[in-house]
């Protein structure tokens, strides 16, 4: 039994995947939007089709009816980045649209889970996930005054650790290699004569040919010699 659900669940997702596939092809946004639909029920990837549909919407955001199309599908996608495109989009062009007021009450609550997740990794000092996070909250339209707090502690870290100026971003910066102070490269280098002076010693302290040799107290033994015959 458990091998025919497996069996039945493979081939649906085979069966959406063909059916979201045909919908970016034919750019409709009606199938392309019930493809995504149930791509996103059976855990596929969906993230191709929604660049379609926000390209075709875009071609006809000049109707009405695209613009509620596209609202409502921007709330139902539970993604704060594309509903704040979505929102940036109508308002160029529909600034008086009904349904603007709903769709930036919902992401006020995108704001809020974010603001959430941010106060959690500030305790857990999770750099690596508050760089990132901080770098999706500004994607999705929240206010500088909101980050303060996470960027302050992203900075005072990265200039502790002298992490490199990166062009990708705080999360790029906290990816990027630590590169070596000043003071630790003297200190190598110090370190290096230190180990070639004493070496040097050691070397000048080795036992000429000849000489007593200090924890036996016999002569070195010559080429023609043997210790039996000193």
């Amino acid at each position: 039994r458990m091998g025919g659900c497996e069996s039945c669940a493979s081939s649906r997702r085979k069966d959406v995947g063909s059916f979201l596939r045909e919908a970016v092809a034919q750019g409709d946004l009606s199938d392309l939007r019930q493809a995504i639909e149930k791509a996103d029920g059976c855990g596929l990837d969906s993230s191709t089709a929604r660049r379609r549909f926000a390209e075709l919407a875009k071609q006809e955001r000049q109707s009405p009816e695209s613009a509620e199309d596209m609202l409502r599908w921007g709330m139902n996608t539970q993604d704060g980045v594309v509903l704040c495109s979505v929102i940036e989009e109508v308002s160029a062009y529909a600034p008086d649209h009904e349904l603007l007021p709903s769709a930036r009450a919902r992401l006020r609550e995108h704001h809020q889970e974010v603001k959430h997740r941010l106060r959690k990794l500030v305790r857990n000092r999770d750099l690596r996930s508050l760089g990132v996070t901080v770098d999706r909250a500004r994607r999705m339209g929240m206010p500088p005054v909101a980050l303060e707090e996470a960027e302050r502690l992203l900075q005072r870290e990265v200039s502790s650790k002298f992490l490199p100026p990166s062009p990708g971003g705080v999360a790029a910066a906290i990816e990027a290699p630590l590169a070596p102070h000043p003071d630790a490269r003297a200190a190598d280098a110090k370190s290096a004569d230190a180990i070639g002076t004493e070496g040097g010693a050691a070397r000048d302290r080795r036992p000429r040919p000849g000489a007593l040799l200090p924890d036996i107290g016999v002569r070195r033994v010559g080429p023609s010699s043997c210790a039996c015959c000193l």
